[in-house]
């Protein structure tokens, strides 16, 4: 029975009438059972126009698929619309990136469906131009409409031509298209540098302590006070925790001792820096640091802190023979070894002596020089001395028959200015108490504003006395006691169990000379920087506090505060990182070549399509049932496609009409051959 499906060409409105009675017979009852079916009918001629829903249903098809196509260029260029964009929630970078993640799964689907639909028009379209088409082209049209068989099809025709370079290449863009789509966009951390103002203090600031230190008043008019001894003998204390600390236990930033990585064999090069990552521990000039205000409270604050303390230099650390007893400093002034002090004998001295009998020190007021001298960038005076005289019981408990054993140290004091490269993160308070910073690189200030013999007790005459005083009664009720153990002996020799432990031995073969100076100096530089100014070192440094920064003098040759003395301004650089949009350039331009070039190959389709009048039969087995009239192309039965393709790759063939002399034409494959084939017309009918 005849299918009453309709054609895809037009058909002929008006036939003979033999036709038309054989065509009202298909289908019909037959009159009788015995009477044997009747053959299938010729189709009636038919023009080769198609319809316009069959036109516009396939132009529509195509048009979507091309906008698709180029909406993945469009993509591209909205992410690099919002390139650099923050990426928080719900923004519009967000969102790209998510759709990212569907593009490769999408994309070469669509540019198959487009570059496989092309390659068939193509071949359809050549097929039925006047000049026709060689065979190893449509062969390469028509087996090029995958991806991997456009790459076997060169290889197995062996053309390397123009047109399979063209064809390679256009199938190369689907995978590339592919990742395009996906990495054009992606959310990446960014870090922003922004400069901010930071405050500290100067450490070689004046000491200004008079034992006891007032902070800020109640509103019930009760002063809270606090001594300077008492911030110091919480350091103490804390010493096993302060170890491996960059900080104090107030946050303070600790400056690093300089002289024991020189000794160590550190070397900063020709920029001076000696860098601090990876070594460990690192040991530190003060048991108390320096703080810093106004650190961000995003991101990381690095900087430059710059900073002074005291050093010791004590050539040597000796047994005091035939002596059983402290010397006597005040009947008897100290007096130096000639030959380790450039022969001094004409000192001053400040004597600390609270802490007898156990220990006393001594420091040189001048050495020849004349008093209240005024300090000067040019002027190079004599080294401040320092002596250190303390006792050992060997027995405790009878020790008026074994005598104590006297140690004492003479030593050179000095003054060593650093700079200290450091980075706080992220401050809670906006100050170092409130965050965690890490030195990373010190060296010494290539630009002191003065010389290192210079000290902070030449700054104001006399100052040296109440500092001692700090130092010698810092456990005043140890006074006088040969027994209890002054904590600031014991940290000289056993310094984990400075308060409430013994010492090891007697300071002179107990303790090596290095960490004698360190040590002594720790305690020193934390009496220093207390007195400067109390609540600013213990966790209170308010810089704009109206009722500080009362004090006279100041640090001569440095960047001065606002509202302290003693404050310094300080530069430092806040690395801020937060999500941001980055579109990749590199893959934008892949991903709009790719888009571009599947979008004209859909308008190149359609195109090709409207123009082709020839029915669609490439590519099918239909194609055997056309009339053939191919000639002069005979070979063997038993070759492969392939092998017919290479050894017939330059005939010419086309579709078209190969009875073009007759009233009704006829399609079919036909070779070029003095006119034997026509090109197909619109309009004309063909059986």
């Amino acid at each position: 029975m005849q299918s009453s499906r309709q054609t895809a060409y037009g058909a002929l409105p008006v036939v003979d009438d033999h036709q038309m009675g054989a065509e009202s017979k298909i289908g019909s009852v037959p009159d009788y059972p015995e009477e044997k079916p009747q053959r299938r009918s010729q189709p009636r001629p038919q023009t080769l126009d198609k319809p316009w829903v069959t036109r516009c249903r396939r132009v529509i098809v195509d048009l979507v698929l091309a906008a698709l196509a180029l909406l993945f260029g469009v993509f591209g260029l909205w992410a690099y619309s919002v390139n650099g964009s923050t990426a928080g929630p719900g923004s519009t970078g967000v969102m790209l990136v998510r759709v990212s993640q569907y593009a490769p799964t999408i994309f070469p689907v669509l540019f198959a469906a487009i570059a496989g639909a092309t390659m068939k028009s193509v071949a359809s379209w050549r097929m039925q131009a006047s000049q026709g088409a060689t065979l190893g082209s449509l062969e390469q049209c028509l087996g090029s409409q995958t991806i991997s068989r456009a790459f076997t099809t060169q290889i197995n025709l062996r053309t390397y031509n123009l047109l399979g370079l063209s064809i390679v290449a256009l199938w190369c863009l689907s995978p590339l298209g592919s990742q395009a789509s996906l990495r054009v966009i992606s959310v990446i951390p960014k870090s922003e540098i922004d400069l901010r103002m930071l405050s500290t203090v100067d450490t070689f600031g004046d000491y200004s302590s008079d034992y006891t230190i007032r902070t800020v008043a109640s509103e019930g008019g009760e002063v809270v006070e606090m001594t300077v001894p008492t911030a110091v003998v919480t350091s103490l204390m804390a010493v096993k925790f302060l170890m491996s600390r960059n900080q104090d236990i107030w946050g303070n930033v600790r400056l690093p001792a300089i002289e024991n990585l020189e000794k160590g064999g550190k070397s900063g090069g020709d920029s001076g820096w000696i860098e601090l990552l990876g070594h460990d521990p690192i040991e530190y000039a003060s048991l108390i640091g320096t703080p810093v205000a106004n650190l961000a409270t995003k991101g990381n604050t690095s900087f430059v802190l710059p900073g002074s303390y005291l050093s010791l230099s004590c050539p040597t650390i000796r047994l005091v023979s035939n002596q059983t007893v402290l010397s006597n400093w005040t009947s008897n002034p100290p007096a130096i070894i000639p030959e380790l002090h450039e022969n001094r004998a004409d000192c001053e001295w400040a004597i600390g002596k609270s802490a007898l009998p156990q220990y006393q020190v001594a420091i040189s007021r001048s050495c020849g020089e004349p008093k209240d001298q005024v300090i000067t960038a040019e002027r190079v005076p004599n080294a401040r001395k320092l002596i250190w005289e303390s006792n050992y019981l060997l027995d405790n408990y009878d020790y008026e028959k074994i005598p104590p054993v006297i140690s004492r140290a003479e030593c050179d004091m000095t003054t060593t200015h650093t700079e200290t490269q450091v980075t706080c993160i992220e401050s809670l308070s906006g100050d170092s108490s409130g965050s965690i910073c890490n030195p990373r690189a010190v060296r010494r200030s290539p630009n002191p504003p003065f010389h290192g013999n210079w000290t902070v007790f030449d700054k104001s005459y006399g100052t040296d006395a109440p500092v001692l005083e700090s130092l010698t009664n810092l456990f005043p009720l140890l006074a006088f006691s040969n027994f209890t153990r002054q904590p600031v002996l014991v940290y000289l020799t056993n310094p984990f169990r400075a308060v409430g432990g013994d010492d090891l031995g007697p300071v002179y073969n107990t303790t090596d000379r290095a960490t004698f100076e360190l040590s002594l100096a720790q305690i020193f530089n934390s009496i220093l920087y207390v007195g400067i100014d109390g609540p600013t070192f213990t966790g209170s440094f308010n810089r704009s506090d109206p009722d500080r920064g009362t004090r006279s003098s100041h640090y001569n040759g440095s960047t001065r505060g606002g509202e302290y003395d003693h404050m310094l301004n300080i530069t430092g650089d806040v690395t801020s990182r937060h999500d941001v949009v980055y579109c990749d350039r590199a893959w934008l331009g892949v991903l709009i070549i790719s888009s571009l070039a599947a979008f004209l190959c859909a308008i190149a389709g359609a195109v090709l399509r409207m123009m082709t009048l020839t029915p669609d039969v490439l590519d099918s087995t239909s194609i055997a049932l056309l009339h053939n009239r191919v000639g002069g192309l005979e070979g063997s039965s038993g070759w492969l496609s392939d092998e017919w393709v290479r050894h017939f790759k330059d005939a010419r063939l086309r579709l078209g009409d190969v009875e073009p002399a007759a009233e009704v034409g006829r399609i079919g494959l036909a070779t070029l051959d003095d006119g034997a084939v026509g090109v197909v017309k619109s309009g004309r009918y063909y059986n």
